[in-house]
């Protein structure tokens, strides 16, 4: 049988698994089954983040005379 189910699914099955993996430790190989299909987390090590941030200049505003 084959399902198709979307990556919010996917992921709300694994937090509904892992909850119950504390008390039925057979539910472990379904985990791994179903953490397989989930997107890697993104890693935040090799991003760069060397940059300046321009002075804030406030929009003059022309008196009128």
């Amino acid at each position: 049988m084959k399902l198709e189910l979307t990556v919010d699914e996917i992921f709300e099955l694994t937090e509904m698994v892992s909850i119950r993996m504390e008390s039925d430790r057979d539910l472990i190989p379904l985990f791994e089954k179903l953490a397989k299909h989930l997107p890697e987390p993104k890693s935040h090590t090799s991003a760069d983040l060397d940059y300046e941030i321009p002075m804030y200049e406030p929009k003059r505003i022309k008196a009128n005379a």
